[in-house]
């Protein structure tokens, strides 16, 4: 038979039980606090930190535009015919996405799909403050637009650091950030998706006919509608591009992002704040398609290529060196077949840069770079 064990020993053996756990102890064990310490510090990892670094500059940005009736489907309303009636004014798109504090006085970077048109616009800071802000300068073809706040804060706005989309790698991780849910979530501080650089140098079309945006960083970092106009991030805290559009399916993700290179952004933030938008590039010629019959007129035995239909008097090309008839072949080393890839070249290219053209002309071939310049009609302006 067992014998009953005295209630006291139990207690005291319970007891015992629950110290070695560290249940019903109050002493601290210096080592114990040591240890976990050093696990919570290994938890900030090189993401949590950029996330740290860069979180500060983030904001959400909110802005309100007018939608009119039948401007659907391409429709005709009334709105054309009576520009200032006002009950056709009586319905607004809110739209939501992000930006990054470009300085402390109050600049900040943005989409401009965000702010197109608009006629308020709100900056929510990840302290929950918020501001309104205006519009100074933006450009479609990059999407990428300039706001300023309009209430100078009392503390200075934190700005994000930038680095060098030129060192990026494939395969090296990056952070998506942003405020994918703008005024509805009352956490003000911006969410963080986390992926690698797919790819670079992309050429993206969005759809047939449309603007193609060249260069693009690829990522499958989640960028959803409402974090796009946030920076694309390094594991140094370093905003490396900013987020614009994704492929998708319906409202999901497909896992392929796109961001504009941070070093493109640079530039185009210069030229829309120097002259309120990004300046067009001269070349001063127009070229089609090299077909069969034009190549054997021009005693061309390859019939793949450009031919320089028309030539600007005076223009970059033609003081470069380049003819009428000229065939070319391809320009920066890139083979062209038709004439959207001599339009894809020059795409993002600035007054001052120089492209080089590797011309055939009369069998013999030559490589002319070209110095682009200001398109005339904006010299001066």
């Amino acid at each position: 038979m067992r014998r009953p064990v005295p209630l006291a020993l139990g207690l005291l053996a319970a007891s015992l039980i629950l110290v070695s756990l560290g249940c019903g102890s109050e002493r601290t064990d210096p080592d114990r606090g040591a240890v976990n310490a050093s696990l919570h510090e290994g938890r900030r990892n090189a993401m949590v930190r950029a996330v740290e670094r860069v979180g500060p500059g983030v904001v959400g940005v909110f802005a309100l535009a007018p939608r009119e009736f039948g401007a659907e489907n391409n429709q005709e309303s009334l709105q054309d015919l009576i520009p200032d009636f006002p009950l056709l004014r009586d319905r607004w798109v809110p739209r939501l996405g992000s930006g990054v504090v470009l300085d402390a006085k109050g600049f900040l970077i943005t989409n401009h799909h965000l702010v197109e048109n608009a006629q308020r616009i709100w900056i929510i800071l990840s302290d929950g403050r918020q501001f309104p802000a205006e519009r100074v300068a933006s450009d479609p073809s990059y999407d990428l637009a300039v706001i300023r706040v309009l209430e100078e804060p009392e503390d200075l706005f934190q700005t994000a650091p930038l680095g060098n989309s030129d060192d990026l790698m494939v395969g090296e991780w990056v952070l998506a950030v942003g405020n994918p849910f703008g005024l509805y979530m009352e956490d003000p501080k911006p969410s963080v998706t986390v992926g690698v650089v797919s790819a670079l140098h992309r050429d993206v079309r969005l759809t047939e006919g449309s603007a193609i945006y060249k260069n693009m960083i690829q990522t499958d970092a989640a960028i959803n509608s409402g974090n796009s106009g946030g920076p694309l991030v390094n594991t140094a805290g370093e905003g490396i591009g900013g987020n614009t559009f994704i492929f998708t399916q319906g409202q999901g993700t497909l896992g392929i992002g796109f961001a504009i290179p941070i070093n493109t952004v640079r530039e185009v933030v210069e030229e829309l704040l120097l002259y309120g938008h990004v300046r067009g590039v001269w070349v001063g010629i127009q070229v089609k398609e090299l077909t069969p019959l034009i190549a054997n007129q021009l005693g061309a035995t390859d019939p793949v290529g450009l031919v320089v239909w028309s030539l600007e008097r005076n223009s970059p090309a033609e003081r470069a060196g380049i003819r009428l008839g000229d065939i070319i072949r391809a320009v920066d080393g890139k083979p062209l077949h038709e004439p959207n890839q001599a339009r894809r070249s020059i795409f993002g290219a600035r007054a001052g840069d120089t492209i080089v053209f590797d011309v055939e002309r009369g069998g013999e071939s030559f490589r002319i770079p070209v110095t682009l310049e200001q398109l005339p009609t904006e010299q001066g302006g």
